[in-house]
Parts: structure tokens; sequence; C-alpha cells
């Protein structure tokens, strides 16, 4: 069962944030107190619009190298523009947090503080905000974004663009098949609309004079046909106006499996190259999802991140209603129990675990993931097989 799914039945507000990344959906909002209020998915409100976002440091601008991670909604009523919402994080200690004004790649001023709880790992909008009405066209245009700070990085450590998918690239030689010797580079980015799958962005580059520039279908590591012709300019190539992915590219996409290609003379088969990241995987978890089943009122929710070329992985998960022994990431098929992966390490609070630092990815453990064969597990003392588990999903 896809998370979607999973979570219109049955996860609390506060969990929502996951998996409706990038996707706009009709939900319904909830009292901002300390037990999340479940969702009503039966007669959904027309006038309720759900906006998600997926929290990296690669969306900041300039881009941030941090092992933190971070997922969260807004839900805002059409036509009062009253909104509520909440994000986690994992893995840094929030000095401050705001929706701020901005595109993709621009950096904007705060519209939005929010009220931080680094002891629970989240940043809530506060109860009573009302949008302006340039505030309402700029989330429906995707042009506003949570920003969470740090005191290592006071101008933002993670960030994401709320109702969008934000993918990024690092472009060189040696990502290439086969690798080229070059002193080329470039940087690129995509962000697309999950609802219409329409996409925009593209690339800059520096060292090479382009004959011609795509985004091509393949992994990391193989070559690919071409998906889309980008329109070139001298050291840059935008993707074309009115660009719409098929079902098959957009899950490409967040399977990792797009990437750019700037092509020359003296390399025609392409003389830099950026696989398009990271891949966003996110979990709901429930004790439904043990294999036997287990009863309880636990839940949880995290997302991963994986860059596709150096399966470098980050995230976390965060939980309640269970004391855990430990946390995991194994590999297994929904219904299916296996072993373990990789060890998170568990917070001091006892309501997270996160991915070591460091943490690498195998190829078969990469495969897994965008299989849909990892699952995040947390164990009690009253189960220590586990008492809620969450498969690793596409949002």
């Amino acid at each position: 069962m896809k998370t979607r799914d999973r979570l219109l039945r049955k996860v609390p507000f506060g969990f929502a944030v996951l998996v409706l990344i990038a996707v706009n959906l009709i939900g319904c909002g909830s009292d901002n107190d300390s037990d999340p209020v479940p969702l009503v998915p039966d007669i959904p409100s027309s006038d309720q619009i759900t906006k998600a976002a997926i929290l990296t440091g690669a969306q900041e601008t300039p881009s941030v190298t941090t092992s933190a991670t971070g997922f969260g909604s807004v839900v805002v009523n059409s036509t009062t523009r009253a909104i509520s919402g909440e994000f986690n994080f994992t893995g840094v200690t929030a000095t401050a947090a705001h929706i701020h004004t901005g595109a993709a790649g621009v950096a904007g001023a705060p519209a939005i503080t929010l009220t931080v709880d680094n002891a629970n790992f989240s940043a809530t909008v506060p109860a009573g905000t009302v949008l302006n009405q340039t505030q309402y066209d700029d989330l429906m245009a995707g042009n506003l974004y949570v920003n969470v700070h740090s005191a290592t990085n006071p101008g933002g450590e993670i960030r994401g663009q709320l109702g969008r998918i934000v993918m990024t690239a690092t472009l060189n030689g040696g990502q290439e098949t086969p690798a080229v010797v070059t002193a080329a580079n470039g940087t690129g980015r995509v962000v697309v609309d999950p609802e219409s799958r329409a996409m925009t962005g593209g690339v800059e580059f520096s060292g090479v004079v382009a004959t011609a520039a795509h985004i091509h279908t393949a992994a990391a590591g193989i070559a690919g046909p071409v998906a889309i012709t980008l329109t070139l300019g001298v050291e840059s190539a935008t993707v074309p106006a009115g660009t719409v992915l098929t079902q098959q590219q957009y899950d490409d996409l967040l399977a990792g499996k797009l990437y750019f290609n700037v092509h020359s003379i003296s390399n025609p088969g392409g003389e830099i190259r950026g696989q398009i990241g990271p891949v966003a995987m996110v979990a709901v978890l429930d004790g439904a999802q043990e294999v036997p089943a287990v009863i309880t009122a636990a839940t949880g929710q995290g997302v991963m991140v994986v860059d596709p070329v150096t399966r470098a992985m980050s995230g976390g998960v965060v939980f309640s209603g269970v004391v855990p022994t430990a946390s995991h990431i194994h590999t297994g098929a929904p219904g299916v129990s296996g072993g373990i992966a990789v060890p998170l390490t568990l917070g001091a609070g006892g309501i997270s675990a996160v991915v070591p630092p460091g943490t690498l990815l195998t190829q078969q453990q990469y495969d897994d993931l965008v299989a849909g064969n990892l699952y995040v597990n947390v164990h009690s003392a009253a189960n220590p097989g586990g008492e809620i588990r969450g498969q690793l999903e596409t949002p």
C-alpha cells in the first residue's frame, strides 16, 4: 500500500506531513494541542488545501552540507486563508524556523514565524495565523518555503518548498559513462508540481562550450536515452516552458533515475553529467505493519534522504507512544520481516532515531530502497521484534 493511501486512512495530522510531499490533497486541520488529532478522510472539505514539503540542506541558497532533514505540511482554508501546520526535523537544534517568501533557489524574507519546540523536534504555525491574499497566492504558486535555522547556519540549515518537489544536481566529468577528464562543472535544479507534474528548472555550467544539453533517463553510472531536450544558452540550459513529465518520468525522478547531461564537440556523448537528487523516501509507522501485526497506540513518521551518486544517507524518524529499546532500517518488502540494514541512533529524549553520520548504502541497499524494500522498525521491551514499522516509499 502506498504511503499516501495509508496516511489518508489512519495517520494523525502531525504525521500527514510526510507523504503529501508535493501532493496537493484535500484534507482537514487540527487543534494545536499536544495530542495529534486524526484526519477525517471520509468527507473531505473542498476548501481545505494541504501543501507539504521535505526539508534538506541541498535546497538552501547556497546549499548546506548537513545530515539534518525535515518534513511537514500546512493546511490552508481557501475561503478564510486561515493556516495551520507542523514541521518535524531531526539532526538539527533549531534557533528559529519560518515560512519564507521565495521561489525555489531564491532566498526571501520571513512571512510567518513558526513556534519551535526542540524537545519534540517540531515547529508549528501559531494558532490564529491567517495569510494575506499575496501570501496565499504565493503558496498556491509554489513560492513559499519552510526554513529551519541553526547556530551553525543562521541563514538556514534545511529548507523545503511548500507544495513542490525540488531536486538538485552537481555536474562533472566523473559522472559520465565512461568518465571524462575535464575542468568543466555545473549545477542544476528542477522544480516539479506533483499534482500536474509540470517541471521547471535547468543548469548553469562553465568550462565547456556546449553543443546540446538534456535530461536523460538512467540510474547513476548508466548511460540512458534523452527524456527532455533543454533550451541551450551560452553557459546555461533551461527546461522548456510548458514541460510536463509523464508518469514514468515522474517516477524515475523520485527514484533518482534522471540526470542532466551537457554535450560538447570534444565529448558528444556528454562532457559533464549530474544525477538529479537527493532521493527522499518517507515512512508512516504503526503496529499494523509489523509481522505479525502489533496492537499499539504508538505511531511514527520519518524521512530518509539519499544521494543517488554516493549513496550517502541521512534522515531520521520521530515517534510517540512507545519506549524504544532500539530502532533500525531493515530489508524487507511489505509484509515480510528482514535483517537489519542500517542501525539507527536513538535520541536522548526517547522519541526519535537518526541515521548515523557517514552512513553509506551498498548498491543493493540503494536498489532495495528505491524498490520499496526497506522499512523502519522501532523496537520495545514489550515487542522486541518491533512495535511499530513503516515501509520506506516514494512520496
